[in-house]
């Protein structure tokens, strides 16, 4: 059977569904992208306040910044 592969931009959630089957469901593939994110400073950034709190962000990676807003979904 083949299988459409299609990726959500905004979430990275990747679903695919049957080929040529537009009113099949969707399946999600990659069930990690929901899972709660494994961050290193998620301990250290909830005692920050203020301007170390925006030091600690600006710190971060494009990756880490995206992992650490999952927090909050």
């Amino acid at each position: 059977m083949d299988y459409i592969y299609e990726r959500n931009p905004n979430t990275g959630e990747i679903f695919r569904r049957k080929y040529g089957d537009f009113d099949s469901p969707r399946e999600l593939v990659n069930p990690e992208v929901n899972a709660v994110p494994n961050i290193d400073y998620e301990a250290a950034a909830l005692n920050l306040k203020g301007q170390e709190w925006v030091d600690f962000i600006n710190s971060l990676t494009n990756e880490q910044k995206i992992k650490l807003s999952q927090c909050w979904d």
